[in-house]
């Protein structure tokens, strides 16, 4: 049986509904560090989620 409502793995921010959900596989750009194509950071502050991921990446 397929699953139809997966989130894209290919999306930064797959879920329109869950603005705060992002897959950092694709924001991450660094080609040492090695991300899990379902692995999320949730932080529903979005001016602290832009600054994690600007400066731990």
């Amino acid at each position: 049986m397929e699953i139809k409502n997966r989130p894209n793995p290919n999306e930064a921010f797959p879920n329109p509904n869950i603005p705060s959900l992002c897959f950092i596989k694709n924001v991450v750009k660094s080609p040492r560090i090695i991300i899990g194509d379902y692995t999320y950071y949730d932080e529903p502050i979005r001016e602290t989620r832009h600054s994690f991921l600007r400066l731990h990446w």
